[in-house]
Order: structure tokens, then sequence, then C-alpha cells
């Protein structure tokens, strides 16, 4: 009976090591196949986008996205921070449309 129950245990520690192999070989296509996240696609004027993703990533510059409703901005502000030197920290989605704008010059006359 020992000697079923040692045989059997190495089994289990074999077959568990397979599928840590396994699951971290899978975790690596994963990311390999989805570079950038949800943005998926193959247009000329996308690819020219995720370059510029690329090269701008790794640097300190501040990065201002624009673009119609709908169009994936927060997606590719995303794909830049978790790229960027900041990645370990919270990434902070402003909706702009959403701010109030008040005249500086009303505020400043009282009215």
């Amino acid at each position: 009976m020992a000697i079923a129950n040692s045989r059997a245990l190495d089994e289990i520690a074999r077959l568990r090591e397979q599928l840590e192999l396994e699951n971290a070989y899978l975790r690596d296509e994963v990311k390999a196949t989805l570079r950038f996240g949800e943005i998926i696609g193959q247009s000329g004027a996308l690819h020219k986008a995720l370059r510029q993703v690329e090269l701008v990533a790794p640097t300190e510059a501040g990065v201002l996205i624009t673009g119609e409703s709908g169009t994936g901005k927060e997606l590719f502000a995303r794909a830049i921070h978790e790229r960027s030197g900041r990645r370990g920290r919270p990434l902070i989605t402003v909706n702009c449309g959403a701010i109030r704008v008040t005249s500086s010059r009303a505020s400043s006359s009282g009215t």
C-alpha cells in the first residue's frame, strides 16, 4: 500500500510540473498573440498607430489621444500604459467631454 501511495504521489508531482509548464507556455502564446490587448485589426492605419504606441510608450512624454466617441482611445491609452515605466501604477482615465468648462472672466467678475 505504501509503495502504491508513493508511486501515486510521484505521478501527481510529475503531472503538476507538466501542467505548470503547459500553463506558462500558453500564457506566453496568449501574450504574443494579443500584443496589444483588445486592439485587433490588420489595416495599414492601425499598424501605423500601433507603431506610434511602441515609440511613445517607453518615453516620459505626455500623450493626448483625440478622436470620435467609440474609436478606441481608451484601448490605445491602456496599450501605452502597459508598455510604459508606469505600468505598475494605476491608469486613471478622464472623460474630458464630461468636464464642465466655465469662463475665467465670468468667475473673476463674480457673475
